[in-house]
């Protein structure tokens, strides 16, 4: 699994993606949902950076997904010079579910999740 991410070439963040192939991403459940502000839901990955070239077969097929998905916007953002691509691949993941519920996410099957022990001094 991989995913994506588009950016602004102008923004500092994508900056740093150009020169640093690490990146880290959290999924984090609402606060307005959620029952135990200390103990929100939530899913991270420690991820491998790679920048996906324009005008390439998977450009392409990422633009069309998002179009798709998004609509109109994307074709303004698909035409701005600065528009960029990335993809992230996840190299960890960490899905928390509670006090004390804490998961690895198998990257190699990401419906496995392998409970976190704690560790004994």
């Amino acid at each position: 699994m991989s995913g994506g991410c588009q950016v602004s070439g102008l923004s500092k963040h994508t900056q740093n993606l150009s020169v640093n192939p690490q990146s880290s991403i959290l999924f984090l459940e609402d606060e307005d949902r959620t029952e135990e502000i200390f103990a929100r839901r939530r899913l991270s990955f420690d991820c491998h950076v790679e920048s996906i070239d324009r005008e390439t077969e998977v450009w392409h097929q990422v633009v069309d997904r998002f179009h798709n998905r998004f609509g109109k916007i994307v074709n303004l953002l698909h035409s701005l010079a600065d528009f960029q691509m990335f993809a992230l691949k996840p190299i960890a993941g960490r899905f928390v579910v509670g006090f004390g519920a804490a998961y690895d996410v198998d990257t190699q099957d990401l419906d496995r999740l392998i409970p976190v022990k704690p560790q004994r001094s």
